[in-house]
């Protein structure tokens, strides 16, 4: 079950959608043509990773216009993609700040983190028994 309430305190346009396994939402919008992209964009590959599922919803919201203020279009400032399992570890945490480009960033952010990610996740959970960064290294460039 999923609920969401856009109140009168946010600034236009603003609102959410609920579908199966998501809530999308968002204020300071071009209009509803943006929820209904993020929404799109993440049902579009159902069997997807979730991070990907994310990715494509932020830029199906960022290609149907994103977010507008007083002076017309905003650009892209920050975007991030956090996929929690266990509430001690993040399975994926990638952001990007402070660039024009931020969703184009953080999806090359995405694809290099996907290179790493089991590198990352064993030394999380547990460093003393985790490879070494230049070991792993060397199993990508052996596998390469």
């Amino acid at each position: 079950m999923a609920c969401a309430h856009t109140g009168s305190g946010t600034r236009p346009w603003s609102g959410h959608k609920i579908g199966h396994g998501y809530i999308a939402f968002g204020n300071v919008l071009a209009g509803p043509q943006v929820i209904e992209a993020i929404a799109a964009g993440f049902m579009a590959e159902p069997d997807a990773a979730l991070e990907f599922r994310i990715l494509a919803a932020l830029e199906g919201g960022r290609n149907a216009g994103g977010q507008v203020g007083a002076q017309g279009h905003l650009t892209e400032r920050s975007a991030a993609i956090r996929v929690v399992a266990d509430p001690d570890y993040p399975d994926i945490d990638v952001r990007v700040d402070l660039h024009d480009d931020a969703i184009v960033e953080l999806r090359r952010v995405l694809e290099e983190f996907k290179r790493y990610e089991v590198f990352y996740r064993d030394r999380g959970r547990d460093p003393s028994t985790a490879m070494t960064q230049d070991q792993f290294v060397a199993t990508l460039e052996r596998s390469a």
